[in-house]
């Protein structure tokens, strides 16, 4: 199991105060970029007013002079450093008051933050997450991790894992809205179903964490661990006992095996030893009761190759293979 947590949420913040800008009139931007100016202008020269006016303040204390005597210059130590935090008080409001007026009176209120412009900017913590196409939004009963708790999570795959976030579809700005990501392997999982609050809920229990969640994630992880994912790059393919999810790019295509024609399979007729300069790709042509033709052109390893023959046999599928010469040389 391993707990990791976005780190860059100012870029997000970034992404989402651009889009918000883009979406304003032109008069709106003006005033929005004049009030970024001024407002820059202003908190400078209220930094600067501010040291100005704490250094004549210290300026003044150090010209009391230092005593000679022992006991006395303990108190002048003491009483130098209250001065010192009077002076940095009286510094801070006589810089915040005026310059916190001038600030308001800069300041150009900005529209609100659109929920399509938040959902836009978290790209960045999807990616970073590894937010597959296929995933969850579910609550959060109750958790060993409190921050969880009675919030919106999303539970996805990535690879042979299952990952627990906040709700990432929808995203957020707020970097108090991270509660981070649990990513735990399959055999660390243990699922089940309960009673809470007198409703059926999941219960996930991993290292010393535990979920209890909407019952709806039991069919949904059950069934993520039941898939046999086979990637290679970009592309992969997933089967479960339901579809076969074909995965080229960003591009996602999905059959139903019930729905399943024919299957036209070309792999490769050698195996060489590494460095031999062999080919191992293969080519899936999946047709479907509609005439419907998904393509997919992988490289696999041969147990994973067996896995998948024996997997559509035991479904009655009908398959055709047909083998190339992959050797790099090869004439057959």
């Amino acid at each position: 199991m391993e707990y990791f947590k976005y780190r860059n949420i100012s870029k997000v913040q970034q992404l989402a105060n651009k889009q918000r800008l883009a979406s304003l009139g032109k008069d709106e931007k003006k005033k929005a970029k004049r009030s970024e100016r001024l407002t820059k202008v202003v908190s400078f020269c209220g930094i600067i007013f501010f040291f100005c006016c704490f250094g004549m303040f210290i300026f003044f204390i150090k010209l009391i002079p230092v005593p000679k005597n022992t006991f006395l210059i303990i108190l002048y130590g003491i009483g130098c450093a209250i001065l010192g935090l009077i002076a940095l008080i009286i510094s801070a409001i006589t810089t915040l008051i005026p310059f916190g007026i001038l600030l308001d009176k800069v300041r150009y209120n900005l529209p609100e933050m659109k929920k399509e412009f938040i959902k836009k900017a978290s790209e960045p913590i999807r990616k970073y997450y590894g937010l597959s196409d296929e995933y969850l939004i579910t609550k959060c009963f109750e958790s060993t991790n409190t921050l969880f708790n009675d919030h919106d999570i999303c539970i996805f795959r990535y690879g042979n894992e299952i990952r627990i976030t906040t709700d990432i579809v929808k995203g957020f700005i707020n970097g108090n809205c991270d509660l981070g990501c649990y990513s735990i392997k399959f055999n660390e999982l243990k699922i089940y179903k309960d009673d809470y609050n007198d409703k059926r809920a999941t219960v996930l229990e991993f290292d010393k964490e535990k979920f209890v969640i909407g019952i709806k994630a039991y069919s949904y992880i059950s069934k993520l661990m039941k898939t046999k994912v086979y990637k290679y790059l970009w592309k992969s393919i997933e089967i479960n006992e339901e579809y076969i999810y074909i995965k080229n790019n960003k591009k996602i295509q999905k059959v139903k095996i019930k729905n399943i024609e024919k299957i036209e399979l070309e792999i490769p007729q050698y195996t060489g030893i590494p460095g031999s300069g062999h080919s191992y790709n293969y080519t899936f042509k999946v047709l479907d009761n509609n005439s419907k033709l998904i393509l997919l052109n992988i490289v696999l390893e041969r147990n994973e190759e067996k896995e998948i023959i024996e997997f559509l046999k035991n479904k009655n599928i009908l398959l055709e293979i047909k083998y190339y010469d992959n050797r790099n040389d090869g004439t057959d």
